[in-house]
Parts: C-alpha cells; structure tokens; sequence
C-alpha cells in the first residue's frame, strides 16, 4: 500500500446537459490543462456513469488541482470532489488500468457522498469535501474543511472572467502575460484578483503547502 490522496469526481446535474459525451471530452481536456500545473501519480479516468477517478501524492496537490479544475472548466460543466487521504492498494490489474481500493478511497467516496448532502442542505456554492487519514488530528481536518468551504463560495461567485484570470494566477502566470490575454491593463488585473478573491485564494493554497 501506498499513502496518497485519491479524488473521486462526479458531474453535477449531469443528465440535464445537452450533449453528455462532448462534456466529458471537456473534462478530460480541462484536467490535462490541470496535469501541467500539478502533476496526479494517475492520472484522471472515466468510471461508471459520469463519475471519474484520480490520483494524487499529497493533499495539498489533490486541493491545488481540484480548485483549478473548477476555475477552468467551461460555463456549463460543474463537477463535484470527495478528497481521500490514505493508504491505497492495487488489487489487480486491467486492460483499462488497476482496480484499487484502501483506506483512501474508502474516505474519498465518504467526502463525495458529504459533499453531495451539503450542497443540498443551505450550501448550495459547496463542490468540495475532504476526509484526511485518520492519524492526522482533528485541527488538520477542520483547516482542510473550512478551506474548501471558504474557497469554494469564492469561486462561485466569480464571473467567467475572474475564474480565467485565478486559473492562470495559480498557474504561475504573470500579471503581464494574464493583461495581455485578457486585453486589459496590469493595474486592472492586479485589483481583480484582490476584488474577487483569487489572490485570497492562492495565499490560502499557499500557506496550506508550507503549513
């Protein structure tokens, strides 16, 4: 077995999209956007139904990677995450890739399924669950929950613009190359990233990483 942070993925309203075959061809094309910022030890796959599974070494990358899936995926698509933490296995393997199972994914199923009740009981902007290895203590996992709520209402309330300006911010890009592809000035980049959170945001991840 191995510790890692297994992400299992599934589509929000998902019977209600117009054409369900080129939304998940968005969504793997998303995530290989993703793939260049923070690299998964697996990389994303289609299970059953519209749910899709991933893998990364650590938790502070399976947050980085979720946050920017959401910033990047295109007006229409929204997509909920349950983040495991812990010990997985591969019980055998397959023409399409290893069956796998474990403490981590266990916890990453329960996330999504916590993720799924909240959003319909007064949370409606919450995408987001994590449940952490059990030998983290209780501080660790309620940094981590109220993170993803916190981060989570941030991005639902940013316009499309915003969310491509984050996106790009946490891919490293500079103020400059963000003004020049969205035809506006540093000096407005600057304050949008501060008026609608994005730099809220990156600090956040930030700080997670070090701490």
């Amino acid at each position: 077995m191995v510790v890692a942070s297994p992400v299992i993925i599934d589509v929000v309203d998902s019977r209600k999209l117009p054409d369900r075959v080129q939304a998940h061809q968005m969504i793997l094309e998303t995530f290989t956007r993703v793939d260049e910022a923070v690299f998964p030890t697996r990389k994303i796959w289609a299970t059953v139904g519209d749910e899709f599974q991933v893998v990364y070494a650590t938790l502070n990358e399976a947050l980085k990677a979720s946050a920017l899936a959401r910033l990047l995926l295109p007006e229409g698509i929204d997509l909920r995450y349950g983040i495991g933490k812990g010990e997985i296995r591969t019980i055998t393997e397959t023409d399409s890739g290893p069956i796998d199972d474990g403490p981590g994914w266990y916890r990453a199923r329960d996330a999504l399924d916590h993720a799924t009740d909240l959003q319909g009981r007064g949370h409606p902007w919450l995408r987001t669950w994590a449940i952490i290895d059990s030998t983290q203590n209780h501080m660790n996992q309620s940094i981590t929950q109220a993170h993803l709520t916190t981060r989570d209402h941030l991005i639902w309330r940013m316009t499309t613009r915003e969310r491509r300006i984050t996106a790009a911010w946490l891919e490293g890009k500079t103020q400059q190359e963000i003004a020049r592809a969205e035809k506006m000035s540093q000096a407005a980049i600057s304050q949008r990233l501060v008026t609608c959170g994005g730099r809220a945001l990156a600090h956040a991840l930030t700080a997670l990483q070090e701490g």
